[in-house]
């Protein structure tokens, strides 16, 4: 077993080195980026510098243009394969830019407009006479912007025969396709900056505002009645975890007058564990349902603010920008916290259906509740930290950290991590092969090194035993190298009793016997029992006499209160046949001619026989 662990141990930091060597291996050299380089560099130009939103495609470049936040069309123009010296060619995006230019002069505020205007709209266009034309200047075909109010039209575009064989269309049948959506699209945005709509936006607006402030209330209702639901099981489970240990600690502790109801202590110590694991369950279902409530909340508000700027023409680029980057790390968090929860319902599925499985009955009741416990405590925290993992680097790329790097990064401090955090790793492998092996779980009574005590808690990284005096031991899974479990499936009372050498062996043998018959006849006791205590016979002779040795079988955590009965019964039954304990013989030596005399037990001159 020992160099199994240490074969995983290296097997895990042979993995991790890989791990931080793999990154390096993507990245492509200076030398050979080079000769990449020298290979053809007029005919295959890197697409990694083009511009954001700007795509080549053979001979041709094209770029977006944005109106009212979405796409209208995408603009052609010849490649430019030296962005740095275009040599009198005119770029794609500046292209484009100029169009966004043209487009917004359209939909510009009148500067010289007042109250007293009798137009009905502030803009420079008349949104009800625009009309976008197709004019032919110089032999170029150009998209033209009137109406009823203007003696001059304002110029939007030109068409070039990029254009129209990236389209593979015709000069003039892509005029009026772009024609037509331009004078839609821009009817619209002036419709939107009339003074009648801006007082119905702001209408909608109050009342989007007035239901996302009404449901939250609800909600905040719903979440407040649900916290005090949590706050009185957080109660019962307190009290039932103090009551359990206690119960727990108590069979060690506890007189042989205070057994009277030994069955009814017994099983409440089973029942009050698996009532503490099914208040787990409830109370992580609560905690569910709670955080769906907040962020059923937080999606509300940010739902509606987005709603309410996108509603008005001026502000609907905000709604844009919040929609980017930060709704995306709140959907990343909203995501990871789903996911871990998920992860917590799934496990508890599995729980559930191993407790209720018959493929392990190989296993009794109480032993796969402590293994289920334990595990599954252990694999929540381990899916807790890959989900949020996953979570921040998946936040990162969305920030625009290159992923390369961030992995480099997470490498190097993993290399770092691993070795200046040995023992980290130790007592993660260690606590792993624990919970493989069932070495020892929740609620059993331990014993490592010189401590011993109840397990109360236990993760992949330590172990928390409550010793008899109330002291919480927290050791390091790593340091666990040999561990005593003394109530894996069972418990055993090993007892021992010297008797005096005058005492008539077989009496005191009977005797033995008749109170372990009479111990596991009694209802009180038996079903504490899990059979008839052996009586071994003598086990040693020595000077303090014959000692006779008694093994009782019981359930686990039931052996202690057993032997203080065991032990009482054997008194009172001694005291009835005249049996006396053994005690140590002194033998003093006078001279070499005198007889050596038997005193009484204690301690003094001479030497012990």
């Amino acid at each position: 077993m020992q160099n199994f662990r240490r074969f995983l141990r290296w097997l895990i930091l042979g993995v991790a080195i890989f791990s931080l060597a793999l990154p390096a291996f993507g990245q492509t050299s200076p030398a050979l980026g080079q000769i990449g380089q020298l290979s053809l560099p007029s005919l295959q130009p890197s697409a990694a510098k083009l511009p954001s939103g700007v795509e080549r495609s053979g001979a041709i470049e094209t770029a977006p243009v944005n109106f009212e936040n979405k796409i209208l069309f995408r603009v052609a123009a010849p490649a430019v394969l030296n962005r740095d010296a275009p040599q009198g060619q005119t770029l794609v995006e500046v292209r484009a830019e100029q169009i966004e230019a043209n487009l917004q002069r359209i939909i510009a505020e009148d500067q010289t407009w007042d109250a007293g205007d009798a137009r009905s709209y502030t803009t420079l266009f008349d949104p009800e006479s625009l009309q976008v034309q197709v004019a032919t200047l110089n032999s170029q075909t150009i998209l033209l912007a009137t109406d009823a109010y203007r003696s001059q039209p304002q110029a939007l575009l030109t068409l070039t025969d990029a254009d129209a064989q990236y389209y593979r269309l015709s000069i003039s049948d892509l005029a009026q396709r772009w024609r037509s959506q331009l004078e839609t699209e821009l009817t619209q945005a002036l419709r939107r900056r009339l003074p009648s709509a801006l007082v119905r936006q702001g209408n909608r607006a109050f009342q989007i505002g007035a239901s996302v402030v009404g449901i939250s209330l609800l909600l905040l209702l719903l979440q407040n009645l649900l916290k005090l639901r949590n706050k009185t099981l957080r109660e019962r489970q307190k009290n039932r975890q103090t009551d359990w240990m206690t119960t727990a600690i108590a069979d060690s502790k506890t007189s042989n007058t205070e057994a009277s109801n030994t069955e009814t202590s017994r099983l409440h110590f089973f029942v009050t564990l698996h009532q503490q694991f099914t208040l787990e369950r409830r109370l992580g279902l609560i905690s569910f349902i709670t955080w769906l409530l907040f962020w059923a909340q937080v999606s509300i508000w940010l739902g509606g603010l987005v709603w309410i700027l996108y509603l008005f023409p001026d502000t609907d680029t905000f709604a844009q920008a919040i929609w980017s980057k930060p709704i995306a790390l709140v959907i990343i968090w909203f995501g990871m916290g789903l996911a871990n929860r998920l992860g917590d319902l799934l496990i508890t599925r599995f729980s559930q259906a191993w407790e209720n499985s018959e493929f392990f009955l190989f296993e009794d009741n109480r032993r796969r509740d402590l293994r289920i416990s334990t595990i599954v405590r252990s694999v929540k925290g381990l899916k807790t930290f890959l989900v949020y993992a996953v979570g921040v680097g998946w936040g990162l790329s969305v920030l625009g950290v290159p992923t390369s790097s961030v992995l480099t990064f997470g490498a190097v401090a993993a290399l770092a991590i691993s070795l200046a955090a040995q023992g980290l790793i130790k007592d993660l492998v260690n606590g792993f092969l624990i919970l493989c092996e069932d070495q020892y779980a929740i609620g059993d009574w331990i014993a490592v090194g010189n401590v011993d005590g109840l397990v109360e808690n236990m993760n992949l990284r330590i172990t928390q035993i409550r010793t008899t005096e109330g002291r919480l031991i927290t050791i390091p899974n790593s340091l666990i190298s040999q561990v005593e479990n003394l109530t894996r499936s069972w418990s055993r009372v090993d007892f021992r009793v010297s008797v005096a050498y005058q005492t008539d062996v077989k009496l005191a043998l009977s005797v033995v016997r008749q109170v372990a018959q009479q111990l596991y006849e009694d209802p009180e006791w038996s079903p504490l029992l899990l059979e008839l205590p052996r009586v071994l016979g003598i086990e040693t002779l020595s000077h303090e006499g014959m000692t006779i040795r008694v093994w009782i079988d019981t359930k686990p955590l039931q052996q202690w209160i057993v032997a203080r009965e065991f032990r009482l019964r054997l008194r009172l039954a001694f005291e009835e046949h005249d049996i006396e304990i053994g005690a140590p013989q002194q033998v003093l030596w006078r001279g070499k001619d005198h007889a050596a005399e038997e005193g009484f037990s204690g301690f003094g001159e001479g030497k012990m026989g």
